[in-house]
């Protein structure tokens, strides 16, 4: 917070409802401050879930839960919806995938694995077709480790 308040042109973007929750609870004047730079359009909350979580093993039922509990937080406190799932750390993701998030008010999906080695995956931006038919708009991009994330190359 301190870090964009002293930089204007500075713009963050915050995922997990979960550590929003936590802020808000125990310390009512910092939550105020994030409130006030969401309202600025300095700070974009993605994903509209609850924690970042792996779309690899959970069944759809979880997946939906995540959604409708982070979308609802999101709403009540923000006025608005997560338009954008970022899921960096995921090892797979379910074929289902594409209809939940459409579904959750999510109109692209920007994502890290699986890596091209495992998945031959176009490495510019795609539509994903999942298995009920549905597409969105999808990215993977690649960080090495090292910095910040870039387009794969």
């Amino acid at each position: 917070m301190e870090l964009l308040e002293e930089h204007p042109d500075a713009r963050y973007i915050h995922a997990q409802v979960f550590t929003l929750k936590v802020v808000e609870e125990l310390d009512g004047e910092l939550f105020e401050r994030f409130k006030e730079l969401v309202r600025q359009g300095r700070i974009e909350i993605d994903s509209g879930q609850i924690v970042e979580p792996d779309y690899n093993i959970p069944c759809g039922e979880s997946i939906v839960r995540q959604f409708l509990y982070g979308q609802r937080y999101i709403k009540r406190h923000f006025g608005g919806y997560a338009r954008i799932c970022i899921n960096s750390d995921s090892f797979g993701h379910c074929r289902s995938l594409p209809q939940i998030l459409k579904k959750s008010g999510i109109n692209a999906f920007f994502f890290k694995r699986p890596v091209q080695s495992v998945a031959d995956l176009p490495e510019t931006p795609f539509i994903w077709k999942g298995i009920d038919g549905t597409t969105i708009n999808a990215l993977r991009f690649t960080n090495k480790g090292r910095g910040l994330p870039r387009l794969s190359s």
